[in-house]
Parts: structure tokens; sequence; C-alpha cells
């Protein structure tokens, strides 16, 4: 389990990888669409947090629900802590109004899920009572991210529990905590929550999971469960990896399993991900039949983002000097010498790969305080032995959205 931490900073990798060739391209005015900015964001975020818990065998972070927690103060954001909140995210470069239409539209598409699976989002705005909000941004982000809203009094300890409630509710609890305490300084909480549960469309047999070896970085091995699979899968095979892709039940979402080849670790394999790297390979996916063996693994995390988003350039907004999210409050003015910014971003996640299919959870918070001044005959073509550190990505195939990214170095934890 990955214990919570502050991200310590470090250089950021420069990197761009959209997993999803569709939602890939620029819209028809030439800007990146919400779908790639997310993801764009979403990987420059797991590469940051990657380089700076290198001890950590794991890394596992949710893009959309971080993307999503953010976008939400991005709507009230102006000048420069706009501009650079519009730099981190990757968002396309249009007017507020057009991009509420953006937004409202993904969370459309995110939202049309097949029966056969449990796809849950759910944004909310815990606003502090004694303040008076601008409800041109409150109509905003309830209408285009459906963000519920609600009145709270941060002096009073009860409102944690509240909040986590919610929050618990939403990921069906497998995350029952997001906030360890309020205080009365606190403008604003906002929070996204993803749930999800679905079987594999071609699942494994728990009859043919055996114990068997799984190296680890280090070169050691452990005995773990390693599920096992003979299916039409689509796969591909480089010089550099083993890609497969294990579809769920409708299949709307997908797994992307990445196996470095025998010459690369699985931090060589990340080192060269680009976006057109991605691009290139994901159109070699094609159908084959073959044998996957894949290792049972559950992984937790508890990251605070704050240095990691400050290295990725929106500094601005954690600054109780220069942070501007006066859109927020209404008449777009505070009180003299007082300002709002954000105090933490958290981020928790929770996935579970077992033979049956995936049932994974994450929640983002973002506190925003106020200044104290303020069965086939087809031959087997391929066998596919994922027996050391792997990585996966758990995506949208309807917009191509990064739900969950992560790398797998010991499945144990």
């Amino acid at each position: 389990m990955i214990s919570p931490m502050e991200i310590i900073p470090q250089s950021i990798i420069g990197l761009a990888l959209l997993f999803g060739t569709v939602s890939g391209s620029a819209d028809a005015s030439g800007s990146t669409s919400v779908e790639t900015a997310t993801n764009r964001f979403g990987l420059d975020l797991f590469h940051q947090v990657r380089a700076q818990v290198s001890d950590e065998p794991n890394t596992i972070i949710s893009p959309l629900s971080a993307a999503l927690a953010l976008d939400m103060v991005y709507l009230g954001a102006e000048g420069q802590t706009k501009e650079a909140m519009n730099k981190t995210l990757h968002l396309p470069d249009v007017s507020r109004g057009e991009l509420t239409d953006l937004l409202a539209g993904t969370m459309n598409k995110l939202d049309q899920s097949d029966s056969a699976i449990v796809f849950n989002l759910a944004n909310s705005a815990w606003l502090n009572e004694v303040w008076e909000f601008n409800e041109e941004y409150l109509s905003t982000v309830r209408s285009c991210l459906e963000a519920e809203l609600s009145r709270v009094n941060y002096s009073d300890p009860s409102t944690k529990d509240r909040i986590n409630n919610w929050v618990s509710e939403a990921t069906e609890s497998k995350i029952d905590q997001i906030i360890e305490t309020v205080e009365p300084d606190m403008a604003m909480i906002l929070i996204n929550a993803l749930y999800f549960k679905a079987d594999w469309e071609k699942q494994f047999k728990e009859s043919n999971t055996q114990i068997k070896p799984f190296t680890l970085v280090d070169g050691s091995t452990i005995d773990h469960h390693l599920m096992s699979l003979t299916e039409r899968l689509r796969y591909a095979e480089t010089p550099e990896m083993e890609i497969v892709e294990l579809a769920y039940k409708g299949q709307q979402q997908s797994m992307f399993i990445l196996l470095p080849s025998d010459s690369l670790t699985v931090d060589d394999l990340l080192d060269r991900m680009t976006y057109e790297w991605w691009k290139e390979n994901s159109e070699r996916l094609e159908y084959k039949r073959g044998r996957l063996e894949l290792p049972r693994f559950e992984l937790t995390s508890d990251y605070m983002l704050n240095n990691a988003l400050k290295d990725l350039g929106m500094g601005v907004a954690f600054s109780p000097d220069e942070s501007d999210l006066s859109s927020m409050l209404v008449g777009n003015e505070l009180p003299a010498g007082e300002r709002l910014y954000i105090s933490e971003v958290r981020q928790k996640t929770f996935i579970e790969v077992m033979e049956t299919g995936t049932e994974a959870a994450a929640a983002t918070s973002v506190g925003i305080r106020v200044t104290a001044a303020m069965g086939d005959t087809e031959p087997v073509t391929f066998e596919m032995k994922v027996d050391r550190p792997f990585v996966f990505v758990l995506a949208d195939d309807a917009t191509g959205i990064m739900l969950f990214v992560g790398k797998v170095a010991d499945p144990r934890q």
C-alpha cells in the first residue's frame, strides 16, 4: 500500500501520452479536445508522481478524477492563475462558455455506460455558509460538471464526517475518508469521486489460476497467483514490449497491459512513452488467439499532490499572495487583503484485478482556503506471461479518457 506523502519536487518528465486514438485528435477549431487534455494532464501527473516516489514499487493515479476536481477550480480562476491552470491542465484554447459546453459534452459521453458495468462519476462542492458565492460560477459547475452543491459550517467538526460519508457512498465504501480535518477558514472543498466495477468480456477461469514465480525489480522472485486465459484478444508485439487489450462486458471500457521486453525495465518502457509512440503502437493491435497469464493484484494509493502540481506549473494557484480565484465569489471581489487559494489537493485510489473483472475507485479533493489576512480452433499465435513488472491503463473506449493508469512492480502490495 502506498502511504500518504507530500510529493517531493523534482524535474518534470515531459511526456504526453494519449491512451485512445480516436479522442487524440484536435477538434474542428484546431483546439485540443477535453478528452486529450485530460489524458495529457493525467500522464504529466502520473510521471511526476512516479519519479518522485521512486522508492515505492507501485504507482497508481486516476487522471480523470484529478482533472475533474481541478476543472471545478479552473472555472473560478482569473488572471495568471487561470493562465497557469490552463497550461497545466492542457485545456482547449476556447472561451469559458465554450469550455463549459465541451465539459458537459464529455460528462454526457462518460455517463452513457452499459448496464453490464457500474461506472459512477460524482462531483460536489462544499461551500462555507458564511461566504456569498458567485451564482454564475455555481450554476456553471452544477450544469456542466453535474456537481452537487452543499452549504456547510466549517466550524462544526461534524462537517468532516458529512463530506467523508458522501465520498464513501459515491465509491461504494472503497474510499471511506478523504478529509481529515475541517477549519473555519476553509472557503470550500471541491471533490470528484469515481467508482468502476465490471466483469471481463472474456473471463479468466479461477480453476486455471496457479501460484507461479513473479520477478521483482531487483531480480528476486515471489510466489503469486497468476491468472490464465486463452482467447482471441487484441495484441501486438514490438522489440520494446508486448501489449494486450482486455475488454469489459459491454465493450465501453478496456484495460491495456504493457509488458516490457526482457531488455527493458518497466521504468525504461515508461520513459519511452510519447504520444507518437503510443499512436504508432496502438495501431498495431489486432485480434490474435493467444494465451495470457496475468497476476491478480490490488493496489491503493494516498497522495498529497500539492508539490507535483506546483512543479507542473500551477504554483500560483497555491499562493496566498498571488492566487486569483475571485470568480468564485459574488461581484468578483474579496474583502481588502483577502483572497482564495488552493490549500491542498489529495487523491486516494483503489483497484482490484481478479479473474472475474475489475473494481476500482478514486476520490480527489481540492481544498480552497481564505488567506489569513485573510472455444475456438484457431491456433495460438502468442503467449504473453506477465510475470514481471508491468504497466496498466483502464480507459473509457468512447472518449479515450484514462480512468486509471498504473505501474505494478510488486502485485502483493
